[in-house]
Parts: structure tokens; sequence; C-alpha cells
């Protein structure tokens, strides 16, 4: 067994408060049994070999985006719905929303990095970043995508949503390369 990351316990809790949008350690594994980890504290992804020698840094210099007011009552709403960490629990807000929310690799080795930047005249819409399998930048495609299960195959993207109605759906999306 071996241990990538630790995230230290958060205590909050114990004053009825609660941590929304933590950055979070992401995870993927490639083809050729490589991990692919980040925590979303900064941009910066590590690539370990099977034997968990790291072989690979990415790092990005991107602005951070801010958490609007209406990001905030966004997320207090889906709180209180949810009921996360119990009732009475005071959600307590960053500034900023972390690097990025998940990653993902294709079976063609292609990183990609789901950041929180927005499309403004696209609500609802997100950056991807994409690197090829050597951890050079590619470029970035805008999608809707929010799920985290993800799975690739034959060249297409299996995600589990939720539809407006809180309903689970299963899209399937395909991709074009042009490079």
């Amino acid at each position: 067994m071996m241990t990538i990351c630790v995230v230290p316990k958060d205590e909050s809790y114990l004053k009825k408060k609660i941590r929304l949008l933590e950055p979070e350690p992401c995870c993927a594994l490639s083809r050729d049994d490589l991990v692919i980890w980040g925590e979303a504290k900064k941009y910066e992804l590590q690539i370990l070999n099977p034997e968990g020698k790291l072989i690979k840094k990415i790092i990005r210099s991107c602005k951070r985006v801010r958490l609007s007011d209406q990001d905030k009552k966004e997320l207090e709403e889906r709180h209180n719905r949810s009921r996360m960490g119990g009732a009475g629990y005071k959600p307590i807000f960053p500034k900023y929303f972390p690097y990025f929310r998940d990653i993902s690799v294709d079976e063609q080795g292609r990183i990609f990095v789901f950041t929180f930047e927005r499309e403004k005249e696209k609500p609802g819409f997100y950056y991807i970043d994409i690197y090829d399998p050597e951890g050079r930048y590619i470029g970035h495609i805008l999608s809707n995508i929010t799920a985290s299960d993800l799975v690739w195959k034959n060249n297409k993207l299996y995600t589990i949503e939720r539809d407006e109605e809180g309903f689970y759906v299963i899209k399937r999306y395909g991709l074009r390369w042009n490079y």
C-alpha cells in the first residue's frame, strides 16, 4: 500500500460550521498505470509511476475565480437542501473557488482538468484544460459536464449526472480531435 496524499482533519464542524468548496485531492489513473493527482489549492498535477515515484509535474499559472454573491447563494441553497453536515451548521465560504474540481484521463492518455473558470455568456458552462499524454498543454474546451464519475471508452465520455428535476441521467459525449 502507498499513501499519496493526506488531508488534515478540519475541526470546524465542532463549532457547527462547515467549509464549502474546500480544495480536495483529485486523482486519475492512466492506461499505463500512471497516477495523476493534485490538490486544488494550487494548479499543480503530479504524475507518479506505478512504484509511486514522481516522474513529472504539470504546473499552470492561471487567475483564481472569485465566488460571487450569487455563487454563495446557490451553494447555501444546495447545502440546505442536502443537509450536508446536519441541521444547524453554518456554511463558511472561501473567497475563491479551488483551482480545479476534477481530473480525468482518457484511453489515449490525454489529461482533462475540470476548472471553475466560466464563460460569462453561457451560464453553467466551465472550461476543461486538456493536456497530451506527455503533459503538454493542448488547449481548453467549454463544457457543461458537471459529473465527477467519468468513464472513457472508444473516444466517448460517459457520465452520470442529475437533470433539472434531480433525477440521475447517464449521458454519452462524443469527442473529435483536430490536432
